[in-house]
């Protein structure tokens, strides 16, 4: 049963077609930034950028936030989520962190210890935070190019 947003159950991410998936044995850290649908089922340390689906499995930990299309959470994620358009939240999901989108799905049992906060305008301030990671990334990047290897010392 949905508390937030409309009734009708969208689609699960055994529904869509995965372009990545870490499983539940893997233990990640870093920035991941990618168009297509990812399943995270493991550990993930670092934020997360997709262009679409993000789904993250039950048992899943995620240290970082995540900025998507759309997220689906069965898991544990420990950090902000945007959304530009939904996030569902199912009954094993667990999230400390706020949470930005247009749409919400929160089943029974699924816990959220942080601010919601739904409207059009979350839109324009999720293109704005993605875009900003965008830049935060490129200006790292930039900058361990400029890491000189060390000199032997004698």
């Amino acid at each position: 049963m949905a508390l937030f947003g409309k009734k009708s159950n969208p689609m699960s991410s055994s529904d869509i077609e995965i372009s990545s998936i870490i499983g539940k044995s893997t233990v990640v850290a870093g920035y991941m930034k990618t168009t297509g649908n990812i399943r995270i089922d493991g550990i993930w340390k670092g934020n997360i950028e997709s262009k679409a689906k993000v789904a993250i499995g039950d048992g899943a930990i995620i240290e970082g936030s995540i900025y998507a299309q759309n997220v689906e959470i069965q898991g544990e994620v420990l950090g902000d989520i945007v959304a530009l358009d939904s996030v569902v939240l199912r009954a094993s999901a667990v999230v400390r962190g706020n949470v930005y989108s247009v749409r919400m799905v929160m089943e029974s049992g699924a816990s959220l210890n942080g601010e919601l906060k739904m409207n059009d305008s979350i839109t324009k301030t999720a293109e704005r935070v993605i875009q900003g990671i965008v830049q935060e990334v490129a200006v790292e990047r930039a900058d361990t190019r400029k890491v000189q290897p060390h000199a032997a010392q004698a």
